[in-house]
């Protein structure tokens, strides 16, 4: 109050209307480029190690609650770790071969995606445990709860588009097999029969994917299915972080 009062008596209303925040700036601020440079490469485990990282190239250490601060500033926060295949790394070979795929035929097709010239989708299933999934709670005795019995799931099957971010999905509770997927070219093919853009699929290489049935029914409404190549992570991370997909876990 007492500062509010001195600069009423200084300028008046207009003087306390004025927006006159301190906003200190960080010490770091000039190296910030540099440190994210250094973090894209070489990603710091824990906040400690982060702080050595800045202390070794700056000169400057931090408190961890400030550390955190700055890296959250940066564009950095804690995400879940993705998984690769151990094979996807282990042969030149197969990485060059991963790489051509997606310079030669992944990159044509999303470009001709984003031109709107072609429906690109990347299809995969995914399989819901119904059960009970338990945590720890304070007690006597321990607690037995009743769950669901035998293998019970719950099955999508879905395709994702990424220019316009909807989705087509077939559910239920027994299991995905070629007639399955069968049924899911049909509803593909309905759904963007008045698109008049021709479709591709990009697909794993999951056994119910590439029986013959599978390749009749998409010949037969046009549809062209697209495979990755063994041990490839999800294209598409790749593609919208500019990157090639089987260098995502350098990153």
């Amino acid at each position: 109050m007492t500062n509010y009062t001195k600069k009423y008596d200084e300028s008046g209303l207009p003087g306390l209307l004025e927006e006159n925040y301190h906003q200190p700036k960080s010490q770091l601020e000039p190296y910030t480029e540099q440190l994210k440079k250094l973090f894209n490469k070489q990603v710091p485990h824990t906040v400690n190690q982060a702080i050595e990282i800045i202390n070794k190239e700056t000169g400057i250490r931090l408190k961890p609650s400030a550390c955190r601060a700055f890296l959250k500033k940066m564009g950095m926060k804690c995400r879940r770790c993705g998984v690769v295949p151990g094979k996807a790394m282990e042969d030149d070979k197969q990485r060059q071969a991963q790489q051509e795929f997606h310079d030669n035929q992944l990159q044509p097709i999303l470009d001709k995606a984003k031109q709107g010239s072609r429906t690109v989708l990347s299809v995969d299933a995914a399989h819901f445990v119904m059960g009970a999934f338990l945590g720890m709670v304070s007690c006597f005795v321990r607690l037995l709860l009743p769950s669901a019995c035998g293998r019970k799931r719950h099955n999508v099957l879905g395709a994702y588009d990424p220019i316009t971010h909807e989705a087509i999905t077939v559910t239920n509770d027994t299991y995905i097999n070629q007639d399955v997927f069968c049924e899911f070219l049909e509803k593909i093919a309905n759904a963007y029969a008045c698109s008049g853009r021709p479709i591709t699929l990009i697909l794993d290489n999951a056994r119910y994917q590439k029986c013959q049935s599978v390749a009749n029914k998409a010949k037969e409404l046009n549809i062209e299915l697209l495979y990755l190549p063994p041990y490839s992570p999800n294209p598409y991370l790749a593609h919208f972080t500019n990157f090639p997909y089987w260098q995502i876990i350098t990153n």
